[in-house]
This record gives C-alpha cells, structure tokens and sequence, in this order.
C-alpha cells in the first residue's frame, strides 16, 4: 500500500496525572488525512512542568478510498503500535489497552508526564493495519509518521532551529557498539554532549574537542531508547537512538 493516512488532532491541556481521552470524529475536518499538519505540530512543553497532549486518529475501511489500488479491499484494523521519541518522563496512553481498531472507526491517545531534560524531541507515530485483499487474505501494512516535534524549554515556547537539526546526524541506528554524531558544525558553539536514557537519568557525558564528528561507544549500556543531548550557543539539540 502506497501510504496509509491517519488523522489525528492535537490539543493541550495541563494535568497531573494521565488523562482519559474521547474519540472525537468531529475534530476531524476529513474522514482521512493528518489535521494539524507538522507545521502547526505538537504544543510545546514546560520544562519540569505537568504536559498533556491528545492525539485523535481515524482510519477508512475502505482501502480503495486512499489508494484505487486497493480498490474493494478493506481496512479490518488498524494499530498505534508506538510513539517514539518521546521526551523523557513521559509516556502514551490509548484510549484502550491494545491500541487496536477497527476500519472506519476513530480513537485516541495521550502523551503526558514531566520532562525534565530541555530539548527538542523529534516524535514518530508508527501504525499498523491489517487489509484485507481479494484472493490474497490480510496483509499487514505498516506506516510511520514523521515530522512532528515536541519542544521543552523554560516556558514551552516553540522556537525552530531546523535548518541546525537537519545538519545532525546520528548512525547506526539502532546501534550495537558505537555510533557516529556528524554535522557538529562551528556555528553550533557545542558547549557539552550528554547521553540520557528514558527517565531522563544523565548516563553519560561525551567527549567533544570542537570536531565536527565524534564516534561514541555503547558497550556498557542496556539495550533501550536513549537520548543525545546536544547542548549549544543557541539552545539544545536532542537525537534519540535504540541501543541493541
């Protein structure tokens, strides 16, 4: 399948504990498609400060309706089958446990918690549906969306430094022994490199000498997600990794 649309609706709100969401089909101003686009993006972040933030999707049960390819197969269910990148301290939550639905149906989830690592976190919304195609069966067909952001700074501000993040590089990923951060330019002024795991706990403090890449060893942590904070003049990079 040629790309699966999902669409989703972003609101924030503040709260100590994690909220109890509602699909709400109304948000959405088409059956299909991504509403906010990435543009407008997730709200930002207060550093050490309660977050929340919705997520509203739907997906068609008819194929044919994104894709005449698969035109008479049908969307049987659909699954958020992660949300990636998160920031430290904060965790989702769908609307029910599996994350599962069905074609042609709406549901929800909840990013929140207390990040109280500043960054930038680049998120990724991974789903996957089941389709259902004439002589073949159910064939599963995965989709990650990309491009959205959730900023934590001292007052939740989302000020964009992109044209500095796409200079960032970081590879292999996932990363079994070491990994290459490239793109450490002179107009950065990298003050410190810090390696934070998923609870934002400091693991680790790089070694930096104004290179413009550095090769980083990761023989000594558990396998998980961690996060690369690249501390700068301007403010602070952040790049997550998988360590296997």
């Amino acid at each position: 399948m040629k790309k699966l649309l999902l669409a989703l609706v972003l609101t924030s709100s503040f709260s100590f504990s994690y909220a109890q969401c509602t699909p709400d089909p109304t948000l959405i101003p088409d059956a299909f498609g991504v509403s906010p686009d990435t543009i407008v993006n997730f709200p930002g972040a207060v550093l050490s400060a309660p977050y929340t933030t919705e997520l509203h999707f739907k997906a068609p049960s008819d194929a044919g309706d994104i894709d005449p390819t698969f035109s008479g197969a049908t969307i049987t269910s659909f699954t958020v089958t992660s949300v990636t990148g998160i920031p430290p301290g904060m965790d989702y939550v769908c609307n029910i446990v599996s994350c599962q639905y069905s074609g042609g149906t709406t549901g929800c989830a909840v990013i929140s918690g207390v990040c109280t690592v500043e960054g930038i976190y680049e998120i990724e919304i991974n789903i996957s549906a089941v389709i259902n195609i004439p002589f073949l069966g159910n064939q599963t067909v995965p989709r990650t969306f990309t491009g959205y952001k959730i900023y934590v700074n001292e007052d939740g501000s989302v000020s964009v430094h992109d044209k500095q993040i796409e200079k960032l590089n970081l590879f292999p990923n996932p990363v079994s022994e070491k990994f290459t951060l490239t793109g450490l330019t002179a107009d950065y002024g990298v003050n410190q490199i810090s390696i934070f795991n998923m609870e934002g706990k400091l693991i680790q403090t790089v070694d930096y000498d104004n290179q413009s890449s550095i090769e980083v060893a990761t023989t000594k942590l558990e396998n998980g997600m961690y996060f690369v904070n690249i501390l700068h003049d301007n403010g602070t990079e952040v790049l997550k990794f998988i360590k296997e």
